[in-house]
């Protein structure tokens, strides 16, 4: 990023511009996903070096795995079970026809639109089922069927891969590569199957790959993946990955539709050069820039909020650039704003290609060679930072979970850095931006549970409940029993390290992110204190919810701890005679103190104290971080909860403020009735949650 020559001069710039402070932050080692996929892995029948190929999966930072091994995977199929994944990986086999249970499950999935990708001999399961071939596209026959004969293998075949489809989402950006593989032949295929890998070798069936809807499921086959060699090879990791990100709907799509140049290929029209303009020019409509000319950055003459910007881009041997975004006019942009950085430099991830330069950290790193073009495609929506590289995303971060982000605006100037440090160039080309409605309401909310709502349960029910229900997000509350086989362990922040750990597996088994915590108690006790804030931190929490001490001394705290860790502190309302049911306390309360300071605003306790959650909800805006959102029966101290929008709260008006204020926090469900038989009551609140939202994210 910065030539070291200058660096000296440029952290004086910084000094002068008061922006020190974020000059000389430390990068953060990781940076927590914003989304997390779960996988539902089915084996059994056939043999493999299951080390080998689980070590795929392993390490991947978006993807956690699930193994169900046949014959046991009909319970797995069910609605309940399967909702806690995103995607379903079939590498099992030679199971002639599936019972009757798993056929009608499996049936559920596809007409719900469960994405599933089968590989390698998962051509072979089912195979005297009809249903199947359709559902894969293809199928292995172990035995003549008829007329047609039986399918036919080979081992230890080298085999060259051609892509088929290198526009589609999964193969882009991927050159024809080789595998030594088991290759299959004589298998018939369905004709609409849309095909995206092939082979000219004379002992296997053509077509290697492919994609296909069935029923309402997208669905992808890779004929390749036998061996260990197979699953150490980068093309096969890479496609197996990509598909599993595709079939979420995580990965960019190739439309063009809404996309507008920004470089026109001949001039400098709608940019400003920060530096010598003779630094930065055009060649056969490639904007170049070589190193020691002094051209620093350039920018457009106008700003963007949000947008998805498309790049290619080149480097030299030993080059350095970086794409700028939301930066500002003066300072230096990649403090001011955001530096995506362009190098093959060895940088740490932190300052690696792809990375948010010092602020968020690549993880896979990606490809970095010299001297052929890549692809950058960035997306920014509110506080969400996207950054595919090569179609691969390395950056997926939610900046308001990381303290590094804070200060930071959320619009400013798109630039392009000059090539520096080093004799080298950079080059740019197709450089498209797609403006994107402001991301403010209903358009960034977030919705999960808070584990009180399953205080009848464990955590480890509670979980499996919220997983259940489709949620990704849950609160946890101190106290919780953690499991039933282990009811005499409670969970909370002085938990140690092991159990916390545990506990991580847990969340991430479900394909859950615990994203507040509380209601804990906090006072003017600093050791006290910084446990539970340590205790958030380590677990990736954004939010503490309380109801603090009320002495000087405690806000002094507070303000102090929230500001050093990055960690929201939100102040709840228990009805009265709680200190804090009254809308008014609170605001004055956090009046004054640093934003990251605010209200959790529980709208059924509001009701039960009298008070209009319509009108708290327009006292403390500005100040709102999380809600407990409840609707009730009546307005009583004895109220109890209702499905959202058929109640006494008016939850559709409350939603409509919210969305009016421009409220980007988490909504917590806390559901506090019929507490042992609840998840239909829960699921006809989420509904509602998501019909109000999608109409209001319309306006």
């Amino acid at each position: 990023m910065k030539n070291h020559a200058l660096q000296g001069a440029l952290a004086l710039a910084a000094a002068t511009a008061g922006l020190t402070s974020a000059v000389m932050a430390e990068p953060p080692a990781t940076a927590p996903r914003a989304r997390i996929l779960s996988v539902l892995v089915i084996t059994g029948g056939h043999g493999f070096d299951h080390s080998e190929f689980f070590q795929m999966f392993d390490g991947v930072p978006d993807i956690r795995w699930t193994e169900a091994r046949r014959p046991d995977i009909a319970g797995w199929l069910s609605a309940e079970k399967a909702a806690a994944f995103d995607v379903l990986v079939w590498y099992d086999f030679g199971t002639p026809q599936p019972s009757e249970e798993e056929a009608r499950n499996l049936l559920a999935l596809l007409d719900a639109g469960k994405p599933m990708l089968f590989l390698h001999h998962a051509l072979a399961s089912y195979t005297q089922w009809p249903e199947f071939e359709k559902i894969v596209g293809g199928v292995f026959l172990l035995q003549p069927d008829g007329p047609r004969p039986a399918s036919t293998f080979r081992h230890d075949v080298d085999l060259a891969v051609q892509i088929a489809d290198r526009s589609h989402p999964i193969t882009r950006w991927m050159t024809d590569f080789r595998l030594h593989d088991e290759v299959y032949n004589v298998c018939p295929t369905q004709p609409d199957n849309h095909v995206l890998l092939t082979t000219d070798h004379p002992e296997s069936m053509k077509a290697l790959g492919w994609t296909r809807t069935s029923r309402r499921s997208p669905v992808v086959y890779l004929q390749p993946g036998h061996g260990s060699e197979t699953f150490r090879t980068r093309e096969y990791r890479r496609l197996v990955m990509q598909s599993i990100r595709w079939l979420a709907g995580l990965l960019p799509e190739t439309s063009t539709e809404g996309f507008v140049p920004l470089l026109n290929g001949r001039d400098f029209e709608g940019w400003t050069v920060m530096g010598d303009p003779r630094a930065f020019w055009f060649k056969d409509g490639v904007l170049r820039s070589e190193s020691g000319l002094g051209g620093h950055w350039m920018r457009t003459n106008r700003t963007y909020r949000d947008f998805i910007l498309r790049v290619e881009w080149r480097v030299g041997q030993g080059g350095n650039s970086g794409v700028f975004v939301r930066a500002a006019a003066e300072g230096l942009p990649w403090v001011t704003g955001s530096e995506i950085q362009i190098t093959n430099e060895y940088r740490d991830t932190a300052h690696c290609t792809g990375s948010l330069y010092g602020d968020a950290p690549v993880d896979p790193r990606p490809d970095e060679r010299a001297d052929m073009w890549h692809e950058f495609e960035i997306h920014c929506v509110g506080r969400h930072y996207r950054v595919f590289a090569d179609g691969v995303p390395v950056v997926d971060v939610d900046a308001r979970r990381m303290p590094v982000f804070a200060g930071k605006p959320v619009e400013g100037y798109i630039g392009l850095q000059d090539s520096h440090n080093r004799q080298s160039y950079v080059e740019y080309r197709n450089m498209t931006v797609k403006e994107l409605p402001m991301s403010r309401g209903a358009a960034v909310w977030r919705l999960g549970t808070q584990a009180y709502t399953f205080h009848k349960f464990t955590l480890a029910e509670a979980m499996e409940k919220a997983s259940a229900l489709g949620l990704r997000l849950i609160e946890m509350y101190p106290g919780q029993t953690l499991s039933p086989d282990r009811a005499d362990v409670r969970f909370d922040h002085n938990a140690p390290a092991e159990l916390r750990g545990q506990v991580r597996e847990m969340l991430a088994r479900h394909g859950l992110t615990v994203v507040n915590y509380g209601v804990v108690g906090l006072k003017a006790d600093e050791a006290e204190a910084r446990r539970i804030f340590d205790f958030a931190r380590e677990m990736g929490i954004e939010t503490v919810v309380s109801e603090p001490e009320d002495t000087p001394a405690c806000w002094q705290l507070l303000d102090r701890l929230t500001q050093e860790y990055g960690i929201n502190l939100a102040v709840h309302n228990h009805p009265k005679p709680s200190h804090y049911w009254d809308p008014k306390v609170v605001l004055e309360r956090v009046r004054g103190l640093n934003p990251r300071i605010g209200a959790c605003a529980d709208t059924g306790h509001w009701l039960r104290s009298g008070v209009e959650p319509l009108e708290a909800l327009r006292l403390l805006e500005g100040r709102i971080i999380t809600l407990h959102f409840k609707d009730l029966n009546a307005a009583a101290p004895d109220a109890h909860d209702v499905i959202w929008g058929t109640g006494r709260a008016s939850a559709r008006a409350l939603l409509e403020e919210l969305h009016r204020q421009g409220f980007d926090g988490v909504f917590s469900i806390e559901y506090e009735h019929n507490w042992l038989n609840s998840m239909p009551e829960i699921a006809g609140c989420i509904a509602f949650f998501d019909q109000a939202t999608a109409e209001l994210g319309r306006r």
